[in-house]
């Protein structure tokens, strides 16, 4: 069994932050042929847009991109398939943009990283939990979350 920590995480409408601050991640909602917006935590997009995530190289570089919709479903977005994170040691673009469906709520994005490769069913597990309270993690690893907000379920 992994060595564990227990984390406070932050409430999912505060988001979390990268470790250290290093921004890591970019989701670009695609509009048109050539024009892509960059979005922040809480930023809106309606069903059917289309995003684009980025990951930037940083101290750790080992890294798995994972998100979930208000429903429970989990996409892998980085790595798409295997069942380990990948090393990212240049800026690396998911293999495919995410169309983002009509399930209610919003789409949480999570960036986890690590200075070691890990399994993506601790980061899944993870995933499921953020805005908890004592989730235990694997030490060594840091996060960043971004939450899409579709505009119907905006309060």
């Amino acid at each position: 069994m992994p060595e564990t920590v227990v984390a406070q995480l932050e409430s999912p409408d505060d988001g979390m932050r990268t470790k250290g601050g290093t921004l890591r991640l970019r989701i670009h909602r695609i509009e048109g042929s050539k024009t892509a917006i960059a979005l922040r935590d809480d930023d809106t997009a309606s069903p059917g847009a289309l995003l684009q995530a980025t990951l930037l190289p940083g101290e750790q570089s080992y890294a798995a991109l994972l998100s979930i919709d208000g429903k429970g479903g989990v996409t892998r977005h980085v790595p798409e398939q295997g069942d380990s994170s990948v090393a990212v040691r240049e800026e690396l673009d998911a293999p495919h943009s995410f169309q983002l469906d009509a399930s209610p709520g919003s789409e949480r994005f999570l960036l986890v990283t690590s200075s070691r490769p890990f399994a993506l069913r601790e980061a899944e597990t993870v995933l499921r939990h953020v805005g908890e309270r004592g989730v235990p993690l694997r030490t060594g690893w840091s996060f960043q979350s971004l939450r899409i907000v579709k505009p119907e379920s905006r309060p």
